[in-house]
């Protein structure tokens, strides 16, 4: 049957490939079976799902309590039917075990069955039915909460572990389950293994609504088993609330408890397996289907430039080659051809690779037999010459290895060359699990899978991309109250350079998706010598002509999920890939760009504009929407819009007239609509590319010009809110709007709008909206936008929902990312970002990350998570040592909860590397230094619509030094004030006219403040007031202040005299400890606040800019003293002193291990470093650690080619004589000096092999020492 089945398949395929594109028009594939292919497409016409289903194995579980019933017995048959299922688990049974037979019989026909009743207490909680003629399955064990099963589909011949889960409803017994789990995954080991079922516990935050939301003990052991046993979720679509209350009155709540979830090696397997959630129907549970449909490849997958090429010797002369060939036409096409036709010999390249992690694996093997036969016969050169090879090999195929995974892996974070491809290899397979789509709904919600996924997708972004909007109006002058000057619209059209264009290619990261050419930024920077010319050329032809070739413009769509479960084609966000050209020619585009937009963006835009920040926004906001809880004050209201498919539907002329309208010339604008217009689409689906279309609306997300663009589109709203606010007499501010004029803020396409809780002001604003979109195509989606009110009587408030057709809500909601509240911020508010930390930290696939691995991740990726809320709220306490507990855990226990001891205490670990730390800054340092930029902002004046607002509203004229602290203010403002007396002996003002700087609260001379010697009072009796500036008191270079104040403040007649400058501003400077005024940063900010240790004199030696990070990391943990040696442990447990003083040193079998023995006065690691000597420039340096330290010290800082070798060598030698040292203590596996010399030597030479070398003799005989004078190097400028 099923080999009928695939003969269907195939001929169905046939019909539906019937015809291709060639030379321009559609023709028959071999005309002489066309008659053949007529009739099998009319006899499989819309077929293709039914063959598809027919071809899929499918296995499920359902909970579905009171199967006695007929009508639940009805449903599980048709769940069965519907989904062709061949295994079938049913959960929450309940039936006795005496009375199973008679529910089997009544379920479904000729099928086996499984339960474990036997081991439950009160009825059977799981049974397993599946079809005998499909499937075998296997009972391996079972307790009351799982039955592991082994599955062998014998139509395809595959295998896989199942595990049938219906956990406790108690959270103490469920512990019983994550052992059961626990204990099976050891059995599973590198097979397929799914486990699926009701687990009655959440698993993230975002897994409710209603009800309980916090991280509850129950879901971090969930979230503890889940990272020990290394699964997934498997990428699903449906419901993502898998169970409903169902209460009888109300909304009750709704959770994901029932999940699907398999390891890396079932996606191996079964690389396009999808999970399908349904509806509840009769149950409180959806049921869970696993869908396994067979891999059916019929396109080619498209060329993608691998970047570890680059490192190969044969790849500069395989370019130099390609690029010879010539090819005629524009010089556009030419490098296009050129590019094209490089595209083979590179395939060639890589293909000659082989199978990299078969082949790290067979080198492997290859080297083991060498060490082995080196070991039997050691006196044998040959083979030690034929070993040390070998380990060059691998140490080579290693690193093309992780280089090749991390540029699939796309984790930018992460250095290359410290042994994380594990890691790397775990993150392309999940990522490429979770990108697949093998369901979709269309927007009638008809249902698709399989192959026909791609059409639905392709006819959704064809219709929604390849057609016009409606747009029926022009925006005319009153949209336009600012231009660009004529003499600037005339610069940004000037002629581009050489250096300008090699800027924007270098600019692209190399490890950035690909275009439809499939070559990376690495291969144009690695090969600019060569094809640089040619290149440059082609991007000034562009700006000369301003025709753009098709091959360059064209864009491949990557559809990325917006929703945890997408089911929708709504529910995936389009991103563009485009070639590296064209980014480069939009780079240039945009740098022109912004050297004009600020002078016709307003302020209430905060998205993209140099000098801008996000934070404004979010604060201006939260100001806006204080007491928004509570019914006082005037009536006010606030929309939250959102904008439907906001980049993709903007109308092409709308753009035009907006770039004409705000003055940039009419050759910038040519280029910039010879970019937007020009493209055609493709899709990427499940790694094929599928359909062409002509776009005729939208800017691309991942074109560099669209963010810039938008914000000029959306500058246009903005004119039209104000024209209509100037001319509408009846038109009413928001509270504490009106003296900025305030009426809308937006962010991107993110949008508040206020307004006073009135009739007419609100159908200003929505006519406003209405007139935008009619110009613009711009929608605003009405299911996702909201209305806030506050003190509005509830006839006016019927009256405005009438007219605004939002839902209305409530407060806290999210905005730009973080919680929007109406009052202070509760812990319970951040236990999204503290969800977000533990997500990205305890994911199973970091388990596989080195040391420095996981600094790398703490530094980088999880500082910029909280530093952006910490950026606008000031962080509860609770919620910074829960941060910093978890990166404590990850860092030293893998994000275990186990007992392992941390070797350095978190407080030194937090320190600068300059002061012996790691350099990891306190989330509690952090959250000050960036609360201190806005009150920066406020003293200096920086130009922001959120800095007005609050000197005209919070300091009224005086000083934010002398501003008190008001009850009535918002949490955040209260907060930010106390911050004052922190940081503000920092604070310098620099005199200019001395006009903006306070006479008696700022700092401008070293007696200031100078309020502390006169009150307002003595001010107010000779003229003066709080609100003096220097400039008052200050004429012609001479003080003038009152005679009377001589005796009574002498020191103020006792200042330095200056002359005031008229035309220079004053301006605020941060006064360092030492003294010195230096332009004000964050970073000065945490020099100056943070946890101060004693500098130490090795951290350049420990932490040079050319370092192996895990060689840096143990070479550390020395200088720290901090390895488990013997003489350490000793000290720690008086219990084992008495065995620990019969040991010796492992390595000589002599002496009491300790740091100093070991590195590297121990004769076995002596003679290690002795060997690699011959390879540096410490011959005479005696093998005491003390003295290679004294060595290197003067030599820290230096970038010469034998210093940085010198460290390089000692820090892999203190490595690998420790790791030695290991491999004898718990593996009992010894090796000779030899081999570890051998390894250490192949290991520095690998990192040399990286870098950069000046084209000097010293340089080159140093390289050929090292037998890498292949490399090649550059010539001093």
């Amino acid at each position: 049957m099923r080999s009928v089945l695939w003969i269907l398949l195939v001929m169905n395929m046939m019909a539906m490939n019937r015809i291709r594109m060639k030379s321009g028009k559609w023709r028959m594939r071999q005309p002489g079976l066309c008659k053949i292919k007529r009739m099998i497409w009319g006899l499989f016409q819309g077929q293709a799902l039914l063959l598809w289903r027919f071809l899929m194995d499918s296995i499920a579980n359902w909970n579905i309590r009171g199967l006695n019933h007929p009508l639940k017995q009805k449903e599980v048959r048709h769940v069965i039917k519907e989904n062709n299922l061949k295994v079938c688990g049913i959960l929450e049974f309940h039936v006795q075990v005496g009375k199973l037979m008679n529910v089997y019989s009544k379920l479904c026909k000729g099928w086996d069955w499984l339960s474990n009743g036997n081991l439950c207490h009160k009825g059977t909680r799981i049974i397993v039915g599946w079809n005998p003629r499909e499937v075998d399955v296997m009972l391996l064990s079972a307790t009351d909460q799982v039955m592991h099963l082994q599955l062998v589909f014998k139509g395809v011949k595959k295998a896989m572990f199942c595990s049938m889960v219906y956990a406790s409803n108690d959270y103490k017994e469920r512990r019983e389950l994550w052992n059961s789990l626990n204990r099976h995954k050891g059995f599973v080991n590198d097979k397929p293994w799914t486990i699926m079922g009701d687990f009655n516990v959440m698993l993230e935050i975002g897994d409710t609504h209603l009800g309980a939301s916090g991280i509850s003990v129950s879901m971090m052991e969930f979230k503890e088993c889940v990272r020990n046993i290394e699964v997934f979720d498997v990428k699903s679509s449906g419901l993502h609330f898998t169970w409903n209350q169902k209460p009888k009155h109300g909304v009750g709540i709704m959770r994901k408890i029932d999940r699907i979830m398999a390891n890396c090696h079932f996606t191996d397997v079964f690389p396009n397996a999808f999970a399908v959630f349904q509806p509840h129907r009769v149950s409180d549970h959806s049921a869970c289907v696993l869908k396994l449909p067979e891999v059916v490849r019929s396109k080619h997958k498209p060329f993608k430039f691998p970047n570890f090429l680059t490192h190969k010797a044969e790849f500069v002369n395989l370019v130099k080659d390609g690029w010879n060939t010539h090819f005629d036409g524009v010089p556009m096409f030419r490098v296009v051809k050129k590019l094209k036709s490089l595209k083979h010999p590179l395939r060639a390249l890589f293909r000659q690779q082989g199978d990299l992690h078969v082949r790290v694996e067979n080198i492997r093997k290859e080297l083991d037999v060498f060490q082995t036969k080196v070991d039997q016969d050691p006196d044998n050169y040959s083979l030690r010459n034929m070993a040390a090879e070998c380990q060059k090999k691998f140490m080579e195929a290693s690193l093309d290895e992780e280089r090749f995974l991390k540029q699939k892996a796309k984790q930018k974070w992460l250095q290359v060359g410290d042994a994380n491809t594990k890691f790397f290899h775990n993150m392309v397979k999940s990522r490429n699990h979770i990108s697949q789509i093998q369901f979709i709904k269309d927007a009638n919600g008809n249902e698709f899978e399989g192959r026909e996924v791609a059409n639905v997708l392709v006819d959704h972004y064809k219709a929604f991309l390849g057609i016009k909007g409606n747009v029926t109006k022009s925006p005319n002058s009153m949209c336009f109250p600012r231009r660009i000057s004529i003499a600037k619209a005339e610069f940004m059209i000037r002629a581009v350079t050489d250096d300008e264009i090699k800027s924007a290619f270098f600019d692209v990261g190399d490890d950035k998706a690909p275009g439809p050419d499939g070559y990376s930024a690495a291969f144009f920077k690695k090969s600019w010598q060569i094809i640089g010319e040619e290149v440059t050329f082609v991007i000034k032809d562009f700006f000369s002509s301003g025709r753009l070739l098709q091959e360059i413009n064209h864009t491949f769509l990557a559809l990325i999920p917006k929703v945890n479960t997408p089911t929708y084609v709504t529910d995936y966000r389009p991103i563009s890939c485009c070639n590296v050209i064209y980014k480069a020619i939009s780079k240039i585009l945009t740098n022109r760009l912004l050297e004009g937009i600020n002078d016709v963006v307003s302020l209430n835009q905060s998205a993209f504009i140099p000098g801008r920040r996000i934070s404004d926004n979010i604060l201006l906001t939260q100001e806006l929407l204080h007491n928004y809880h509570r019914n006082s004050g005037p009536p006010r209201c606030a929309f939250k819009v959102d904008i439907q498919k906001a980049y993709d539907t903007v109308d092409w002329d709308f753009l035009r007239a907006t770039l004409l309208g705000f003055g940039f010339h009419g050759k910038m604008v040519d280029w910039i609509m010879s970019c937007v217009t020009s493209t055609s689409y493709s899709i990427s689906i499940n790694g094929e590319i599928h359909g062409y279309f002509k776009g005729q609306r939208g800017l691309r997300q991942g074109d560099p010009t669209s963010p810039y663009l938008f914000t000029l589109v959306m500058e246009v709203l903005t004119s039209i809110l104000q024209h209509t606010a100037a001319t509408h007499n009846n038109f009413r501010f928001h509270n504490n709007c009106k003296r900025q004029k305030i009426i809308n803020l937006c962010f991107a396409d993110d949008l508040f709008l206020f307004a006073r809780a009135d009739f007419d002001s609100v159908k200003f604003i929505m006519d406003s909206l209405n007139s935008f979109r009619d110009m613009s195509g711009l929608v605003p989606s009405l299911s996702k936008s909201t209305s806030f009110f506050c003190n509005v009587p509830a006839r006016i408030k019927t009256q405005i929902l009438s007219l605004v057709p939002f839902t209305e809500g409530a407060l806290p909601i999210k905005y730009l990312g973080v919680p929007l509240i109406a009052s202070r911020l509760l812990k319970s508010d951040c236990k999204v970002l503290v969800e977000r930390i533990s997500k990205r930290l305890l994911d199973w696939k970091t388990k596989f990350l080195s040391f420095a691995g996981r600094l790398q991740l703490v530094n980088s990726v999880l500082a910029a998570m909280y530093s952006y809320w910490a950026a606008v709220f000031c962080l509860p306490v609770s919620i910074i040592k829960t941060i910093e507990r978890t990166m404590k855990d990850f860092l030293w226990k893998h994000g275990s909860t186990g007992s392992k001891i941390a070797k350095v205490a978190w407080k030194d670990v937090c320190l600068p590397k300059c002061e012996g730390g790691l350099g990891i800054r306190k989330v509690s340092d952090v959250n000050k230094s960036l609360m201190t930029f806005h009150i920066y902002s406020i003293v200096s004046g920086r130009k922001s619509l959120w800095v007005e607002w609050i000197q005209a509203h919070r300091l009224r004229g005086r000083s934010f030094w002398d501003v008190k602290v008001p009850q009535s203010s918002t949490w955040g403002w209260r907060k930010l004030l106390s911050f004052r007396s922190l940081v503000r002996i920092f604070f310098w003002k620099q005199i200019g006219n001395g006009e903006s700087t306070s006479l008696w609260h700022d700092t401008w001379c070293n007696q200031c403040p100078l309020s502390r010697y006169v009150s307002p009072r003595n001010m107010s009796q000779h003229g003066l007031s709080i609100y003096s500036k220097v400039a008052d008191v200050v004429q012609n270079g001479t003080w003038i202040w009152p005679d009377a104040w001589r005796d009574l403040f002498p020191i103020l007649f006792q200042l330095n005299h200056f002359n005031l400058v008229p035309n220079k501003q004053d301006v605020t400077l941060w006064r360092t400890d030492e003294g010195k005024l230096v332009s004000f940063s964050s970073k000065l900010v945490w020099e100056a606040t943070h946890s101060r240790g004693q500098e130490v004199n090795w951290s350049k030696i420990v932490w040079s800019g050319c370092n192996i990070p895990r060689h840096s990391f143990h070479c550390w943990l020395i200088f720290r003293r901090k390895l488990w040696t013997q003489d350490r442990i000793q000290k720690w447990n008086h219990i084992t002193s008495g065995s620990m003083n019969m040991m010796c040193c492992l390595l000589c079998q002599r002496e009491l291990e300790s740091h100093e023995h070991l590195f590297f006065q121990c004769p076995y690691s002596s003679s290690i470093l002795d060997a690699i000597k011959e390879k540096s420039s410490m011959k005479m340096v005696p093998n005491k650690w003390v003295d290679i330290v004294g060595w290197l010290l003067p030599k820290a800082a230096s970038r010469s080619l034998n210093s940085v070798i010198a460290k390089l060598l000692v820090k892999a030698a203190a490595y690998f004589v420790w790791q030695e040292r290991n491999y004898r203590f718990f593996n009992n596996q010894l090796r000779p000096p030899e081999v570890i010399t051998s390894i250490i030597i192949d290991t520095v030479r690998l990192k040399l092999f990286s870098f950069k070398y000046k084209d000097k003799p010293q340089v080159r005989k140093i390289l050929e020492d090292w037998k890498l004078s292949s490399i090649e190097t550059f010539e001093e400028t």
